[in-house]
């Protein structure tokens, strides 16, 4: 399974198999999976999550494209792991 994370100031993420949309997620601390993408993120290395905050995480199996978008007006760099 891979782990994919976006951490700008806030952001959301959207990761799409040709014309389907898979898993989006916005702030992983809040999701339903937070506990696996914390344990996925701690087991590979990438950097911590911590509860609150508004860093973005998939975990989706196979190929695929991540779409990382800014909540707010502003833009921002988005560093994205895989």
């Amino acid at each position: 399974m891979a782990l994919v994370k976006a951490s700008t100031r806030d952001s959301t993420i959207t990761p799409h198999r040709d014309q389907t949309v898979l898993a989006p997620n916005d702030n992983c601390s809040n999701s339903a999976n937070a506990f696996a993408i914390a344990s996925t993120a701690t087991a590979v290395g990438a950097f911590l999550l911590f509860t609150g905050s508004k860093d973005t995480a998939v975990l989706t199996p196979g190929s695929y494209t991540a779409v990382v978008s800014g909540v707010s007006v502003r833009t921002d760099t988005a560093l994205v792991e895989f």
